[in-house]
């Protein structure tokens, strides 16, 4: 039996509309499937509203919003209709909290008597054509209807908007550079990483932030780069339970535009490639094992006798019980060859990037396949360095943002 959810757009008429008019869902986790009924919602006036449901198609990689790197998936949708745009509290007298219960990332509605208010509801206020919010601003039932509807229900409390207490300003100020070890980017990210990247747990992951400790080998034509770092994550779930995470930092500090542009172009791309590439099936099998080999070692040589090796070897301990201590060393150098030859990703850390540039990065690096024919992976975050702006003259205090 098909799921019913809400999708909501909050106050983000822009992205309701876009869903109407191309006909695509997008949703921050993967619970939606295929054949679920939605109804399509927007919040204006502190009031959630439905005006539109349809039934969710095929997967898509289509993402037309502004803000489409919120989306993990997205549908084609079919059979959508279109209705008086009607108040969702309406919920409140089946369900006390429907805001946290329906709203929050989708859930499926479960309860029979909510499928049938909704669908009663919207078949009352069905209308042929789509009631665009953007040039009708509220809702489209009569006075009455909606007073009636204010006066019985409650708005759920968790809708509200609580009152915003600014605590302090704060402005963006430029990196001095990438290295600078007052107010570098890579100095000030590496101290924090862990905190800036929740996503990467500090005990499933190794960082090793030596700069200029490995160096790829890509022949004499090529010439060799060098990562600002590496991190090694793991996960006993996965296939590959090691990945390698090929981590660069850029800064452009203070340059112009154009220079941004010409040194994103001729410098920070093609380094990316020469990491992705040095990796890939299309790199001479010969140079490619010689790579993977000196930088296994050198992985081993920079935690040995420290407490990441302890870490590493409890990973493998999750993964083999059986594994005996004089083959320890063995099994992690065999598994970071595996991860190198199959699980790899380039990660660009940089003050500056648009969502247009990651995309196409992004297209370029995941052109390059590795042995098991996946593409390696690519990541990008936006640092930012903020100051907090003081009135009484005291120190200054800092803060990194990351997006």
């Amino acid at each position: 039996m098909r799921a019913v959810r809400i999708l909501h757009c909050s106050d983000n008429i822009d992205n309701y509309v876009v869903c109407v008019e191309n006909e695509v869902a997008g949703f921050g986790n993967r619970s939606p499937q295929k054949g679920d009924l939605i109804y399509l919602a927007y919040k204006v006036d502190n009031e959630t509203l439905c005006g539109a449901r349809f039934v969710l198609d095929r997967e898509t990689d289509e993402k037309p919003w502004n803000d489409s790197e919120r989306y993990v998936v997205s549908f084609k949708v079919r059979n959508v209709e279109y209705c008086k745009p009607f108040p969702l509290k309406i919920i409140g007298k089946i369900e006390q909290y429907w805001g946290a219960k329906y709203l929050q990332g989708s859930k499926q509605i479960k309860e029979k008597n909510v499928q049938d208010l909704l669908d009663k509801t919207f078949r009352k206020n069905h209308i042929e054509e789509f009631n665009n919010p953007k040039f009708i601003k509220g809702i489209s039932l009569d006075e009455d209807s909606y007073k009636s509807m204010n006066e019985k229900y409650q708005e759920d409390p968790r809708e509200k908007i609580e009152s915003i207490e600014i605590m302090g300003t704060f402005q963006t100020i430029h990196f001095f550079g990438e290295q600078d070890k007052e107010r570098g980017l890579e100095m000030l990210v590496t101290k924090n990483f862990f905190n800036l990247f929740p996503r990467y747990q500090e005990e499933n992951s190794i960082l090793i932030s030596e700069n200029r400790l490995f160096k790829t080998l890509q022949g004499k034509d090529k010439g060799a780069v060098i990562p600002d770092a590496l991190l090694i994550t793991f996960d006993k779930n996965r296939t590959i339970p090691f990945q390698i995470n090929i981590i660069e930092y850029e800064c452009y500090a203070e340059k112009n535009n154009q220079q941004k542009t010409e040194y994103l172009n001729k410098h920070i791309i093609p380094q990316l490639v020469q990491f992705a590439s040095a990796f890939s099936t299309i790199t001479d099998e010969l140079t490619k094992k010689n790579t993977i080999e000196t930088w296994c070692n050198k992985i081993l040589d920079a935690i040995e006798d420290t407490e990441n090796f302890d870490k590493a070897k409890n990973w493998l301990l999750k993964k083999d019980k059986t594994i005996k201590e004089a083959k320890i060393y063995l099994s992690l150098k065999d598994n970071l060859k595996q991860a190198f030859e199959n699980s790899v990703q380039v990660v660009l850390i940089i003050d500056e990037l648009s969502e247009e540039q990651k995309r196409t990065i992004e297209n370029i690096i995941k052109s390059f396949l590795l042995e098991n024919k996946n593409s390696i992976g690519f990541s990008a975050s936006e640092v930012k360095l903020i100051q907090q702006i003081t009135l009484t003259g005291g120190k200054s205090e800092f803060a990194l943002t990351v997006r």
